[in-house]
């Protein structure tokens, strides 16, 4: 000790030096050695009957679950093997190396279940690299089941981050059969929650989406979805191409009568004084079935504001105060007739002309009253606000 009594004291001014050196990879290296030549291990984990070997200390560093085990009163404080359960052993013995190396992976196929385990051990460190690979790996595919995850385990930075990611990429979503395949109260949930962040056009499609992805299960549904669709927010390109159209929603007793009175509130903004009107149809066995299009200057594009289904014979067509009327014959069909309808009338003893309106605002035809005198060849005009209808009077 001789040496000791050597000192530079006093010699120099030079100021004095703090260190601080970062024990912890030498220690984890030193503790993971240790455990691998089996020194300092003083306690084993039983998992489905397989023992892992480890230090108290360490488990409880790492895992408040353990920490608390091992630092209360509980009878595993004093004992050498501690069960746990509801943890496979593959998945205890990755946790274990992690606290004894400081690494670990995880890829799609165990994230979900890591997150699970780790939240039961109470290991923060890794669970919260659960939650990151989650929010990166967030897709159209898997957006659902990671909101059932941020439910189940209360993690709401998870949750939020879902949502942003379902707004941003919400047609996706909704093209996406991982949406269309859920349940009636998911896809309710999420359209309670979402409608009102995104378009109205793409709430719409959500919902034609869903229902029509199993229509035998969800059609009924139908009615209740669709009150989400804000109709008088949608694009009048969607209300033309798409809504006007859909024949579930002429099906939906309680809900068509509301869209078509939407659809033409729309219409009657979009449809200008200029637009042309184009009826028309095709001939099948000398009879013509009609069909009404509208050219929209303001569109650029041609819409179907009406059709006609039943078959018509002699006919006569004018325009008085923006409504469109045909003058018609009906023609009865036989039962065996593929086109046979009990809506027509039969032309047996000569038939007074049907007169009908079309009101493109509501892409229908209304009933007028029909002519008191049966004809079959005829023409019509307007004069001074009346329809005068001209020509033979022919009984067959």
């Amino acid at each position: 000790m001789e040496e000791m009594l050597i000192s530079i004291r006093g010699t120099s001014l030079f100021e004095e030096r703090s260190h601080k050196i970062n024990h912890g990879s030498d220690l984890l290296q030193f503790i993971h050695t240790s455990r691998e030549d089996g020194h300092f291990n003083d306690v084993m984990i039983c998992v489905d009957g397989k023992n892992i070997p480890a230090s108290k200390m360490v488990l409880s560093c790492f895992s408040k679950y353990f920490h608390k085990m091992f630092t209360t009163e509980m009878k595993e404080k004093y004992k050498d093997c501690v069960e746990v359960n509801g943890v496979d052993v593959e998945s205890m013995n990755n946790l274990v190396q992690f606290m004894y190396t400081g690494e670990i992976s995880i890829n799609i196929d165990s994230v979900c279940y890591l997150l699970a385990v780790t939240d039961y051990l109470q290991m923060q460190s890794v669970k919260q690299l659960c939650i990151q690979y989650l929010m990166d790996a967030t897709s159209p595919q898997n957006c659902f089941t990671i909101q059932v995850l941020a439910e189940r385990f209360n993690i709401p930075v998870l949750s939020e981050n879902n949502n942003k990611f379902i707004i941003k990429n919400y047609p996706q979503v909704i093209c996406n059969d991982h949406f269309k395949g859920q349940s009636k109260e998911v896809a309710t949930l999420f359209l309670q929650e979402t409608h009102k962040q995104v378009s109205s056009d793409l709430v719409y499609t959500a919902v034609m989406n869903w229902v029509k992805f199993d229509l035998a299960s969800n059609e009924s549904y139908l009615e209740e979805l669709i009150k989400f669709v804000d109709f008088h927010e949608m694009s009048p390109q969607m209300l033309t191409d798409v809504v006007s159209i859909e024949p579930l929603l002429r099906k939906s007793d309680a809900d068509v009568d509301k869209t078509l009175k939407v659809f033409a509130y729309q219409m009657k903004n979009m449809i200008s004084p200029g637009s042309i009107f184009l009826f028309g149809g095709t001939s099948i066995n000398n009879f013509i079935l009609y069909s009404g299009e509208c050219y929209v200057t303001s569109l650029n594009k041609w819409m179907i504001v009406a059709s006609m289904n039943d078959r018509k014979s002699s006919f006569a067509l004018v325009s008085l105060e923006g409504k469109t009327y045909f003058i018609v014959v009906l023609v009865q069909l036989k039962k065996s007739d593929p086109l046979y309808t009990d809506r027509v009338y039969s032309l047996s003893g000569g038939v007074s002309p049907s007169v009908v309106r079309c009101n493109p605002t509501l892409g229908v035809w209304e009933n007028v009253a029909p002519m008191q005198i049966a004809r079959i060849f005829f023409a019509a005009v307007v004069l001074k606000k009346a329809i005068y209808a001209l020509g033979k009077v022919e009984v067959l």
